[in-house]
């Protein structure tokens, strides 16, 4: 199924950025990592977009008791897009603590995922790019309430 194929893509891409001994390296596959399980096609202006799938997704969840996510997402994101297109040098004294938070998010990215995917297979069998680029569009939105109704899913935030 797709969304497997995008599940294994974005552990790949965690698994290298882990064991990959350059941090600036590690960010730029953390926020890989990230992109591939909530992004289901490329359009321009994804920092915003990011920020707010990453909040819907882990408010959905209940990952962020802080609320964090959306300024640590853009920051990280921010950070990848400075290191790639060279306005920050890979020797910058924050980017240690950046690939940290890099690891923080992809991570409890990917567990958010391994619960939604699977009522998105259940609501659309095999969901494609489009199904996903809906899903996380209305999850902002709406929420998750109406794919867990369609999917036969009881969802509740813990106590």
């Amino acid at each position: 199924r797709h969304v497997h194929q995008r599940l294994l893509d974005s552990v790949n891409w965690f698994g290298d950025a882990a064991t990959d001994p350059e941090p600036t390296a590690s960010i730029v596959k953390y926020v890989s990592a990230i992109e591939r399980a909530v992004f289901g096609s490329w359009q321009q202006g994804r920092t915003k977009d990011f920020a707010s799938r990453l909040e819907a997704l882990w408010e959905a969840y209940d990952c962020d008791g802080q609320e964090t996510v959306g300024a640590e997402a853009r920051e990280i994101y921010e950070a990848r897009s400075r290191l790639l297109h060279g306005a920050v040098s890979p020797r910058d004294a924050g980017v240690d603590r950046l690939a940290v938070l890099s690891e923080k998010i992809s991570r409890l990215t990917i567990l958010c995922v391994l619960q939604l995917y699977p009522m998105m297979i259940r609501v659309f069998g095999d969901p494609d790019p489009e199904q996903l680029e809906e899903v996380m569009t209305r999850m902002r939105r709406e929420g998750l309430d109406w794919l867990a109704k369609k999917a036969n899913y009881s969802i509740g935030k813990r106590a």
